[in-house]
């Protein structure tokens, strides 16, 4: 019954009197935005002093962000380059220790059923149930669950097995495998990202493959993004950088009539006005003027 270790990161405990007593000047979207701040910290740890990460993270815009995010920050400190949580460090310690409580028990349970030799094997194999079954008044899971492989990675370990991934490419389906020629290329490009991750089907379908993995790091660094690139940021770019906007057409200016000899008379005659013998195309365009400057004084349509 290992089943405690696949709901680990799926709940958290939530003292509803103690956040409503710290977060009563919240405003809606503030409430919305903190709460998804807080579980993405429960399930991946303390998230990145990087405002484009915590944009993601939040579901805001940038104007939004800008809005909102002095007033969330409040409620974190900023070490080390990421944002830190006291009560959620507490709680996720005592997630930790609870856990190793149980499997203490089951330890001195099994020793005392089925003798000391398999004691240790068998209570190892049963903490984890014996948590789920017997949880404390205000249960806290443990976050230590272990990662899936495409998220040990994109957090930053693990980064040694190579290109490859000969270890991990068994557990891929087809469609997966197929993705590895550009999981290599965006690792290699400074990406930190698996094909495991469901990432990377959806830039696939939109139009990434290995070859155009060079244009697109291109497009992020021109944009001033430099180091290593987070799969969250790239999802946040990848639409502009693979199907860039056409460039809009310039239209021509409805009075750069001035501009040309021809353009002068076109006006002149939409005017009503006639060249004088010998007159300059400069002399003419000064008369148009004139008259335009008269009706846009009395209101009349040039």
């Amino acid at each position: 019954m290992a089943k405690s270790d696949d709901k680990a990161d799926v709940w958290m405990p939530l003292y509803i009197g103690d956040y409503l007593a710290d977060t009563n000047r919240l405003t809606t979207e503030q409430h919305g935005a903190y709460l998804l701040l807080i579980m993405d910290y429960w399930r991946n740890g303390p998230p990145p002093d990087d405002e484009e990460i915590l944009q993601n993270v939040t579901r805001l815009s940038k104007f939004l962000w800008k809005k909102h995010g002095p007033v969330l920050q409040k409620f974190f400190t900023v070490e080390n380059g990421v944002w830190r949580h006291k009560r959620i460090d507490e709680e996720m310690a005592g997630a930790a220790s609870g856990k190793a409580a149980a499997s203490e028990k089951a330890r001195i349970a099994a020793n005392a059923r089925w003798g000391k030799a398999d004691a240790q094997s068998i209570a190892q194999a049963h903490a984890p149930s014996m948590l789920e079954e017997c949880p404390s008044q205000s249960p806290s899971p443990t976050p230590n669950k272990p990662k899936a492989a495409h998220q040990v990675f994109e957090a930053g370990g693990e980064s040694d097995r190579g290109n490859a991934l000969p270890e991990i490419q068994s557990n891929l389906t087809e469609e997966q495998k197929a993705l590895i020629p550009v999981v290599k290329a965006l690792r290699t490009a400074g990406v930190a990202v698996m094909a495991a991750n469901p990432l990377v089907a959806e830039w696939a379908a939109k139009g990434l493959t290995a070859e155009r993995v060079p244009e697109l790091i291109e497009f992020l660094r021109a944009r001033g993004k430099t180091g290593n690139i987070h799969p969250n940021y790239l999802n946040t770019v990848i639409d502009d950088a693979l199907n860039p906007p056409a460039p809009k057409a310039v239209k021509p200016r409805a009075d750069d009539w001035f501009r040309s000899p021809k353009g002068i008379e076109r006006k002149a005659s939409e005017l009503g006005i006639y060249a004088r013998p010998g007159e300059s195309h400069d002399a003419l365009r000064e008369r148009c003027d004139s008259e335009l400057r008269r009706r846009e004084q009395q209101g009349v349509a040039a």
